[in-house]
């Protein structure tokens, strides 16, 4: 036959348990404590670009988010030489400071010059707030690689477009 188990003593569990139930109220409690404040709300701006297209900045303290597009020249070279010429869309997912320096992205997005390939975009804003009025310059570009194994030749495409703009608080 077995001794029977020797009996703890309950006195470490009734510290223990109070303790326990205070550490998980108090994380609980942290978040109401600490609530965000809403951020400020967007300023749009409207205008046109130099080419005549539509643009609008979305203005958050001294940060824009921009949405416009850009005639581009696509230039070929290598096995197979020619232009292409096109518009494409100017969205980048980030937001660029009004300081007047030039500002850089780059992102991956489908390009409808090149009939929807995906490629590596890079965008630059310069961009200056005047009173209500936001004036600057916008430019991308983006290069690609193909190789032909029938004629054993590599073809690049370098594609460039800039436009000047100017807009204003609506």
């Amino acid at each position: 036959m077995r001794a029977p188990p020797p009996r703890r003593d309950a006195a470490p569990m009734r510290r223990l348990l109070p303790a326990l139930a205070a550490l998980t109220i108090v994380p609980a409690a942290a978040p109401a404590a600490a609530a965000p404040t809403s951020p400020a709300p967007a300023r749009a701006f409207a205008g046109k670009t130099a080419a005549g297209t539509p643009i609008t900045l979305d203005v958050t303290g001294k940060r824009a988010a921009v949405r416009s597009s850009v005639a581009m020249a696509c230039i070929k070279t290598g096995g197979s030489s020619g232009t292409k010429a096109g518009i494409e869309l100017f969205q980048p997912t980030g937001a660029f400071a009004l300081t007047g320096t030039d500002q850089k992205l780059s992102q991956q997005n489908p390009s409808a010059v090149l009939g929807g390939r995906t490629v590596t975009i890079n965008y630059h804003v310069e961009a200056v707030r005047k009173d209500r009025a936001i004036s600057g310059r916008l430019s991308m570009n983006y290069s690609t690689s193909d190789y032909d194994v029938f004629t054993m030749s590599n073809t690049i495409t370098v594609c460039d477009g800039s436009a000047a703009f100017t807009a204003r608080r609506r």
